[in-house]
């Protein structure tokens, strides 16, 4: 069950990794374009460029990029004008930026440009296979948190969904419990008439007894009674009927 969970889970939410990101490339110098260009073409992503800091500004407005490899020596907004206002904006606040210098190349400058947020600072002449090595990273570091994004959503879906089943399910529960309890309180209440009715029985079992037994106490006295006052006058009729049976059948006198 947890097996076909996932791979619905993942039909339903792909994986957000792309065949190709944007990585933009600001400079001034349209020669040095066409040489990170050359240098980057390598690594199969969309090579993005741009001629100034406000076009580069705008670029980024448009699309998503994955860094931007930016010049610092520009005319009007240098360099790092432009990476501090890239950074200031809430949705490029995490976009690497790599400054490339072949002027400001000091410590100074160098400090300058990792407090305005610069992943690195590379001098020119740059070496081919270390500079393409460096975006090849970033690149990685940015499919990486496409795919953590896209996984944190999926997350949150599949919590969302869950609470709703937990909700779903204890609301059913309730139902249940309620449905149950009025049965119990049924049950309970048929049960408390029954004992009452088998109080009343036992009630008027007893009342009839007690009447049973009091008919059978005033039966004995009754027949008491009627022994004793029959004695007195049954005696002097025994008597006659003694003396009768002396004659016989045929005296005029019986």
């Amino acid at each position: 069950s947890a097996t076909h969970d996932k791979a619905d889970l993942s039909a339903r939410h792909p994986r957000a990794r792309p065949d190709r990101v944007n990585i933009l490339l600001v400079d001034d110098q349209p020669a040095r374009l066409l040489s990170y260009e050359t240098i980057l073409g390598q690594l199969g992503q969309n090579l993005i460029t741009a001629r100034s800091g406000v076009e580069a500004l705008a670029r980024l407005m448009k699309d998503e990029f994955a860094l931007v490899l930016l010049d610092v020596s520009m005319p009007g907004m240098d360099g790092f004008e432009t990476a501090e206002m890239i950074h200031d904006h809430p949705r490029f606040e995490r976009t690497p930026i790599i400054f490339i210098t072949g002027v400001h190349d000091t410590e100074f400058d160098r400090l300058k440009g990792y407090k305005l947020g610069a992943v690195d600072y590379v001098s020119i002449a740059v070496v081919p296979e270390i500079l393409r090595s460096k975006v090849s990273v970033l690149v990685e570091l940015h499919c990486q948190r496409l795919e953590l994004q896209q996984l944190n959503r999926s997350l949150a879906e599949a919590n969302e969904q869950l609470e709703q089943a937990n909700t779903t399910l204890q609301a059913e529960k309730n139902r249940e419990l309620e449905a149950l309890n009025l049965h119990l309180q049924k049950a309970n209440t048929e049960l408390a008439e029954s004992n009452e009715a088998l109080q009343a029985e036992i009630a008027e079992r007893a009342r009839a007894e007690a009447a049973l037994l009091e008919a059978d106490r005033h039966k004995d006295e009754f027949l008491a009674t009627l022994a004793h006052e029959l004695r007195n006058p049954l005696a002097p009729i025994r008597n006659a009927v003694e003396i009768m049976s002396r004659f016989p059948i045929d005296n005029p006198k019986l």
